[in-house]
């Protein structure tokens, strides 16, 4: 049924006469070659230029029979000559990786994906999470993190599948095969699943690809392909390593098989061209190919063009660091004719953004020649466009540093500007003018900054962990000595899930649980990991303001490059900020941070007026949830904490930080909260619920001002609405002291806002160097 009904849609497509697709007409018309020529396409993966043979079109075109083409229709042994093993055909390799994993895994197993697999891969293991499947990642090629892995997982008696690309797509790197045979005739449990879709055909013995290519068949071996790249025609191929698993797909899903098969057409295309494969013309191809991959290389080398790529590949990675760059790149090959990739996040992290092209056997010599003379032409200047560090780029891809050429014209864009930039290490060589900035309160007032330093500070790298942070006071003044820029930057270890969603922070806690150093990420951040509010002073009214924004950018990107930060996060902006605006148009991805709160009247606080100006339901929250508790409680006021006192408020912060769940931090140290209180810098409040100690409140005071810095909370008496006794006393206080406004900080917006204050949605700048960690924790909720 199945091949009829693929006959009646061969006879519909069929409409084209022999004459309008002979060979010679399709290859010699003046507006086809026109196509193919102007402009040059360098981002086409058909690397032999099979695509385009006058022999697979004309078999395509030409199915003379009826007898033809129920042959042609019958697709599942014609890879078998080539491959020698089970084969099945599918109209695209995306619907193969659909087809197979979910009927090749069962309850129990464990998939993981490489960090750099393809989304084909990827979107087909998402049909695996209602089926109880666990997802994992590794890095990109780890195979000692593969091999913890498999050892872990063998105790659940399951299976485990290792999803990797042949070639990488990204770079071109081949996946170490050799290695993973090893892995696979030590563990009979594992089994490796393969996409060779960038290696099909013009790697390996026969076009076999990167794995096939230059070793057998392993008997846990499963490997894909798209028959669209190297190989030149359309399809999916699986190639399985016996006729029982090959039983058991169709047995999951015969339906379905039968529904997409490929068009007779198309088959006989393959069938042309895997006879072209197994012929000694294959050869000759892969040499041309070879030689214009070794001419590329060889003037990338003399342009001294930074490149990501591995050496033997047709797949070339040009890094320009920006994205903005790498556009202004692209637009300008464009226009002259040339036509490339862009890759940028979440491809490749932030600082590896860049152009990305392909060679096939269509482009002739003088074509890599005039493209790459083009990117030797537009580089200093797309670089300059995007704010690029070319120091930074050569580090990243471990090359010299860029020709003399290059530097001289990249420093034609530059702007020269007056400003001179400042770098200090303590609050106390910058105290007088960090006071004078009156935006610097509070959370980072030079109060409250003088005891995180005493706290927190380290000065070289290797002491720096969560609870041990480096600190860089960023000043940027004009000629006259002027402050333009002023800011705080901290280096510290965050969890990488701190602005995730709660569900993955608890996904990650519990792997961190058993591998504490996992989903840990280091970090450079605009203010501190602990500390709240707007770090960055910069007036905007200077006419170089723009000139020194672009001057701190530049440096914060450096320094994430010096100290090998995962994450570079710029904290804490309005929504509406056109200074955040500007810096997400600079490198920077946005992400939502929870609301922050803060109550101005204090004056009328808790009074009849205060109520009445309160919604309809909050001034019922207050009637039912607030005020019938109010009586029950006491408050102390805590002049020093001794070692009883600090065991039981730490617990209580413990308790309280476990609950906070939309913001994902490490535990403060336990000196903090004593040393804060008996040196001074902070007030602190102890609740009672008839009198019984249920809470703390750590607050600072600055500038007329209350912020909350620390609370702690007994979780038995949540029932007595424990955490609104403390957000009510705090207003209290604040009223008592005549303080402006109290500063609720983050999280609990409703909360918040029922008890009077008003929320402020907030934004953070983010830029990633290494985005293993999220992609891997994004993953690992897959099948949960």
């Amino acid at each position: 049924m199945a091949v009829q009904q693929t006959i009646d849609q061969t006879d519909q497509i069929l409409t084209l006469t022999d004459n309008d697709l002979s060979p010679e007409n399709s290859f010699h018309n003046d507006a086809f070659s026109s196509q193919i020529n102007s402009p040059v396409h360098f981002n086409r993966s058909t690397y032999l230029g099979l695509d385009h043979d006058p022999r697979i079109l004309y078999a395509m075109s030409h199915l003379q029979s009826n007898a033809r083409l129920r042959e042609a229709c019958e697709p599942n042994s014609l890879f078998h000559r080539w491959f020698d093993r089970p084969c099945l055909l599918l109209p695209t390799v995306s619907l193969a990786h659909i087809y197979a994993l979910p009927g090749l895994t069962r309850p129990g197993d464990l998939v993981v994906l490489d960090h750099h697999v393809n989304e084909g891969i990827r979107s087909a293991c998402q049909i695996l999470s209602g089926r109880g499947l666990q997802v994992d990642m590794i890095r990109h090629h780890d195979l000692e993190q593969l091999e913890q892995l498999i050892k872990h997982h063998r105790q659940s008696k399951g299976r485990i599948w290792y999803c990797v690309d042949g070639i990488c797509p990204l770079y071109g790197t081949p996946a170490p095969i050799e290695a993973l045979y090893q892995l696979m005739d030590r563990y009979p449990d594992f089994y490796l699943y393969t996409d060779d879709s960038y290696g099909l055909s013009w790697c390996g013995v026969q076009g076999k690809g990167s794995v096939r290519g230059n070793y057998p068949h392993h008997r846990q071996l499963i490997l894909t392909a798209s028959l669209s790249k190297g190989f030149g025609c359309a399809g999916g191929l699986l190639v399985l390593p016996d006729d029982v698993i090959g039983s058991d797909l169709q047995l999951q899903d015969d339906d379905l098989l039968s529904s997409i098969s490929v068009l007779a057409p198309v088959v006989a295309a393959i069938s042309k061209s895997v006879e072209l494969h197994l012929s000694t013309e294959l050869e000759s191809l892969r040499i041309a190919l070879k030689e214009r991959v070794d001419y590329c290389l060889k003037l990338m080398k003399t342009y001294q063009l930074p490149d990501l790529s591995y050496p033997d590949a047709p797949i070339f990675h040009v890094v320009t660091g920006e994205m903005n760059a790498a556009t202004e790149l692209q637009n300008q090959l464009q226009d002259v004719g040339f036509m490339v990739d862009t890759c940028g996040y979440p491809k490749v992290p932030h600082s590896h953004t860049g152009i990305r092209f392909e060679l096939t056997n269509h482009h002739s010599f003088d074509d890599i020649d005039n493209l790459l003379h083009a990117i030797n032409r537009f580089y200093p200047g797309a670089l300059a466009y995007g704010k690029a560090d070319s120091q930074t780029i050569t580090s990243i891809c471990k090359q010299p540093a860029l020709s003399k050429e290059h530097t001289l014209t990249q420093s034609k864009y530059s702007i020269r500007t007056p400003l001179q930039l400042q770098i200090h290490t303590s609050i106390h060589d910058v105290i007088e003018d960090w006071e004078h900035q009156t935006s610097f309160k509070g959370y980072i007032g030079v109060k409250n900054l003088q005891l995180m330093e005493q706290i927190f500070a380290v000065h070289n790298m290797e002491q720096v962990d969560h609870n041990h942070w480096l600190f860089k006071y960023i000043t940027i003044r004009d000629q006259h000595g002027d402050i333009v820029l002023m800011t705080l930057l901290t280096v510290a270890d965050i969890k990488t899930d701190m602005f995730l969603q709660p569900e993955l922070s608890a996904l990650a806690d519990r792997r961190r649980y058993q591998h504490p150093d996992q989903f840990i990420s280091r970090a450079i951040m605009l203010g501190t990991p602990m500390n709240e509010g707007m770090h960055l002073y910069i007036n905007q009214q200077h006419a170089y303001y723009q000139q020194a924004l672009e001057q701190f950018l530049a440096l914060a990107k450096k320094l994430q490059h010096e100290y090998l930060a995962d994450l570079l996060i710029l904290k804490a902006f309005s929504t509406d900020s056109p200074l955040a605006e500007y810096i997400a148009a600079n490198g920077f991805m946005t992400v939502a941070l929870p609301e922050d709160h803060y109550l101005d009247n204090t004056v009328e606080f808790g009074s009849d007026t205060f109520l009445r100006n309160l919604k309809k339901d909050y001034r019922r929250h207050w009637k039912n949830k607030v005020l019938p508790f109010i009586d029950h409680y006491t408050v102390h006021n805590v002049q020093t904490i001794d070692e009883q006192t600090l065991d039981h408020f730490y617990q209580m912060y413990l308790n309280h930080q476990q609950g906070a769940a939309e913001i994902a931090t490490f535990s403060l140290p336990r000196k903090l909260l004593s040393e804060s209180v008996n040196q001074g810098y902070w007030h602190c409040q102890e609740l009672k619920f008839d009198g019984i100690s249920v809470a703390c409140m750590f607050f600072f005071i600055d500038k007329e001002e209350l912020f909350f810095m620390v609370l702690g909370t007994d979780s038995d008496y949540k029932k007595h609405g424990v955490y609104r006794a403390c957000l009510y006393y705090a207003g209290l206080f604040a009223q008592q002291q005549g303080l402006k406004r109290v500063n609720y900080g983050l999280t609990a917006s409703l909360e918040k806002r029922r008890i009077g204050a008003t929320a402020r949605p907030l934004s953070a700048l983010l830029r990633i160097a290494d985005n293993y960690n999220i992609d891997a924790l994004q993953h690992l909720s897959l099948g949960r």
